[in-house]
């Protein structure tokens, strides 16, 4: 049960007549658009206030249960056919996540994306302060495609940015089936991998959105294509080495995390490669040995990296610094039994992703024997069992902190890659017709009965991914208003708002708000959100402390939504910095939002029967 499975299986399978090149994949894919229809009218449901999950799970199971059939029960697989298949996937799955919300970016992440291309387009210059995400002007990569294509085309900016997501997310999955082929695998194991990744945590939104994670991501899989290329390919080997380059110089300006990650897999995978590979004899006099490319690459990244870190991005650190404090912070607590992690998970999500988690580890574990009992000395595989335990390390983190279901998620983007792969290597070998121990063809009881196991355990690890992924449960389908949540928590009114500020006030006006009213204030407005003044918030009245504080931040302007008031956010939190995350189960006092119209020296500029903008007297 390794990754050359399936090629082992196709060289001693019977002879039969030559298939189309596509084989059953045009049939195949035309379920699977079905499946997206059923999504569509699931979220028209939604916007039209009426239950449409039914539907939803319909569509979502049926856009990914045929070709996972088609790859695990198919006789033989074509590389035509899987390429076929798994892009064909990746752009149905796209079009969920683009239906959700066709009009205008909501996720808060995106609109900050969103505002940084706006800016660059007008301006027409790199590294423009950008209020809403700070660190995004270190890294403009995603901003610039997508202001050249919205400068060439004449496209507006969501448009432009929906459609630079789409083709990024097309060539990650790409850029996967092209490394896992030129790691040994057969088609069918390779196609395998994609669409066990596609049952990833943030694959199918986070994943796909305009977000600068996006546009690095296939830079990774084709940074280690180009090393194995050219460590394994005697001639001609320069140009795979400056494709390696290029890829981390990408990286390196368009997402620290993807960047950094990429420096540690090549060292993680050129130290294997140095200690468990064979030295080979030079093919000429004076030829290099071909065993330590990959180190050398690695360290021409890290070269990269601390480059660009301790020079242009080094706000970097400040980024970083309060998110990994809070996490050490929850760690502790966790350890001296002060905090018990986030609260309000959905009983049954936890149960059916802790299924999921089993079923991966048995995996891991299965692909551990095979690799000790075959005394594999194969670098690449020993680094893919390292990664899949980093996946089980890292999932860890979902039970620290109210941060840590978040951390955990993004951090699965990366985690799952190699995870993808080994489970890829063992569900074709325990599906396939032919055995990898030549024992003859499986009966055809028991092919059926490994098919169905097979699609089993991926539709298991999809409907964990869709119910403890992206986005969360109380806005699984679009529609109807919430407060303080992330695409339903931005509606007509707030977003009216926003677009007033941007017009009446100058950039890096300093305002204070909830959750929503930050997210919007800085992309619509280019206001400097001020999330971390709850205090002046929640209190009853005013008091000197309160009016200090507000004087302190140099806060010109308040952000209040009424609705405070009256509603319950379904995340448990109303600030950006919230030092109740997610325990926040019930409205503000009604006291406390009305306090705000009897402020010393405070003027109310915008009122809305909603949203109300206030000036705060700064003397």
């Amino acid at each position: 049960m390794t990754l050359t499975a399936d090629r082992h299986r196709d060289a001693v399978a019977p002879a039969v007549p030559r298939a189309p090149a596509l084989g059953g994949a045009p049939v195949t894919l035309t379920a699977c658009a079905v499946g997206v229809a059923l999504v569509a009218v699931s979220y028209a449901q939604g916007w039209a206030g009426a239950n449409g999950s039914v539907a939803y799970w319909c569509g979502q199971l049926l856009v990914f249960t045929p070709v996972a059939v088609r790859l695990l029960a198919a006789r033989t697989i074509r590389t035509a056919e899987a390429g076929t298949l798994v892009l064909g996937l990746a752009t149905m799955q796209y079009l969920l996540k683009w239906m959700y919300s066709p009009n205008r970016f909501r996720f808060p992440d995106e609109l900050q994306h969103w505002a940084g291309t706006t800016d660059l387009l007008h301006a027409g210059a790199l590294y423009r302060p950008n209020e809403a995400l700070p660190i995004a002007a270190h890294y403009p990569g995603i901003a610039e495609v997508g202001a050249a294509v919205a400068g060439l085309t004449g496209l507006p900016v969501t448009v432009a940015g929906l459609l630079v997501a789409g083709a990024c997310h097309l060539a990650f999955v790409a850029a996967l089936f092209a490394l896992a082929r030129r790691t040994g695998a057969g088609p069918r194991t390779a196609a395998l991998a994609c669409v066990l990744y596609a049952t990833g945590l943030h694959y199918l939104f986070f994943d796909s959105m305009y977000l600068y994670q996006t546009i690095a991501l296939p830079f990774l899989p084709l940074v280690l294509w180009a090393s194995r290329r050219w460590r394994l390919r005697s001639p001609n080997t320069l140009p795979y080495a400056a494709i390696g380059l290029v890829a981390l110089a990408t990286m390196t300006v368009t997402h620290h995390v993807t960047g950094y990650l990429a420096v540690a897999i090549l060292a993680l995978l050129g130290t294997l490669e140095a200690l468990l590979g064979r030295r080979r004899a030079p093919a000429r006099s004076g030829a290099p040995s071909r065993r330590y490319e990959t180190l050398l690459l690695a360290a021409a990244g890290a070269a990269l990296v601390a480059a660009w870190t301790l020079g242009p991005a080094r706000s970097v650190f400040d980024y970083f610094g309060p998110q990994l404090r809070q996490l050490g912070d929850a760690a502790s607590g966790l350890l001296s039994g002060r905090s018990g992690g986030s609260a309000g998970t959905d009983p049954v999500a936890a149960a059916v992703q802790a299924a999921g988690l089993l079923a991966l580890l048995a995996v891991l574990v299965v692909a551990l024997r095979a690799t000790v009992r075959a005394r594999c000395r194969d670098p690449w595989r020993w680094a893919l069992l390292a990664g899949g335990g980093a996946f089980f390390a890292v999932a860890a983190i979902r039970f620290v902190g109210a941060q840590g279901p978040e951390i955990a998620g993004r951090a699965t983007t990366f985690t799952y890659l190699p995870l993808s792969l080994l489970a890829a290597g063992v569900l074709a070998g325990a599906a396939g017709r032919g055995s990898s121990d030549l024992r003859g063809e499986l009966s055809p009881a028991r092919h059926r009965l490994r098919v169905a196991a097979g699609t089993a355990l991926m539709l298991l690890l999809l409907v964990g991914a869709r119910l403890g992924g992206w986005p969360p449960g109380f806005e699984r389908l679009p529609g109807g208003f919430r407060l303080d949540g992330y695409e339903s928590g931005l509606d007509a009114r707030s977003i009216a708002a926003a677009q007033w500020l941007g017009r009446q006030y100058p950039p890096g006006t300093r305002i204070g708000c909830d959750l929503t009213g930050c997210t919007l204030a800085a992309a619509y407005g280019r206001l400097d959100p001020v999330g971390y003044i709850d205090r002046v918030y929640t209190t009853p009245r005013w008091t000197p402390d309160t009016e200090a504080l507000l004087r302190q931040q140099a806060v010109s302007l308040l952000w209040v939504d009424r609705r405070l008031g009256t509603e319950t956010p379904p995340t448990g939190s109303l600030f950006p910095t919230d030092p109740r995350a997610g325990q926040r189960d019930r409205p503000l006092p009604r006291t406390a939002v009305a306090k705000f119209d009897r402020l010393p020296g405070s003027d109310r500029r915008y009122d809305d029967g909603a949203v109300r903008i206030y000036t705060v007297d700064q003397r």
